[in-house]
C-alpha cells in the first residue's frame, strides 16, 4: 500500500456507509473535524483515535489497510529514502504546522533497510538534547514508521514521536515509554537534569470522557537515527 492510501480506503468506506466524516468524528467521541483532519490535511492518528474511528465503522487494521478495488497483490516497494516530515522537541514541546511545513526544508534520509518492510517510512528532525541517552542528538534524524501501523498497544522502552493538540495548536515531542498499570509514562531519557529530573507525560489508560480541549497521541514509533556529517 502506498503512502496514505489508508486514507483514500478509509474515506471510500465512510462513503460506502452512506455516512460522512463528520458523522463518524462525532459517534467515536473526537472533535468534528477530526476524521476531515486525517482524510484531507494528512493528520496522523494515534492508537486511540483510529480505534474509535474504526469501531464505528465497524472495520479492523487489516482491513483499512487491503488494497482498494484489487485481487492482485504486488509486491510492496519501499523507496530507500525517508522524508522529513516536520521537527520535534526533545523534552520540550515544539509548536508545528503540518499545513505549512516546508517539504524541501532539508535532505531526504536513507531509511533503516529491512525494519517493517512496505511500511513507508519517514524522518523528524530531533532539536534538544533531552533523550541524548538514548543516542539521540540535537540534530539528529529520528527514522520513523506509524505507529498504530506496527503495534497493536503502546509499549514499554518504545521511543516515540508523541502530538498535542489544543485547539488548533499543534506541539510534537520525542520520548520513551514506560507502561505502568493505570497509565502511559512517556520520559525524556538526557544526562540534563534540566530533563532528567523532570516528571513524564501522563497518558491515562482510562480515559476523561470530558472535553478538556487537549489530545496527546503517540504518532511515529523511531526504528533507527541519522545523523549528518
Amino acid at each position: 500500500m502506498r503512502q496514505g492510501q489508508w486514507r483514500e480506503r478509509l474515506a471510500e468506506e465512510i462513503e460506502r456507509q452512506g455516512t460522512d466524516m463528520k458523522a463518524v468524528s462525532l459517534q467515536a467521541g473526537l472533535s468534528d473535524s477530526t476524521v476531515r483532519d486525517i482524510i484531507k490535511r494528512g493528520r496522523d492518528p494515534g492508537l486511540d483515535t483510529l480505534g474509535r474511528i474504526l469501531a464505528v465503522l465497524r472495520m479492523t487494521v487489516a482491513q483499512l489497510m487491503e488494497e482498494p478495488h484489487s485481487t492482485v497483490r504486488n509486491p510492496v516497494r519501499v523507496s530507500g529514502k525517508a522524508q522529513v516530515t516536520g521537527e520535534a522537541a526533545a523534552g520540550v514541546w515544539l509548536e508545528a504546522d503540518s499545513d505549512h511545513w516546508d517539504e524541501n526544508k532539508y535532505p531526504e534520509i536513507p531509511t533503516v533497510p529491512g525494519r517493517y518492510p512496505g511500511v513507508e517510512q519517514d524522518a523528524w528532525r530531533i532539536v534538544g538534547n533531552s533523550v541524548n541517552l538514548l543516542k539521540i542528538e540535537d540534530g539528529d534524524y529520528a527514522i520513523c514508521v506509524p505507529y498504530w501501523m506496527v503495534r497493536a498497544a503502546l509499549t514499554s522502552d518504545d521511543i516515540v514521536i508523541v502530538e498535542r493538540r489544543r485547539g488548533d495548536l499543534r506541539e510534537i515531542t520525542c520520548k520513551q515509554i514506560v507502561v505502568q498499570a493505570e497509565s502511559y509514562e512517556l520520559w525524556p531519557r538526557s544526562t540534563d537534569p534540566k530533563y532528567s529530573d523532570a516528571p513524564p507525560l501522563i497518558i491515562p489508560k482510562q480515559k476523561d470522557d470530558g472535553d478538556s480541549g487537549e489530545t496527546i497521541e503517540v504518532i511515529r514509533l523511531v526504528i533507527g537515527t541519522f545523523r549528518p556529517i
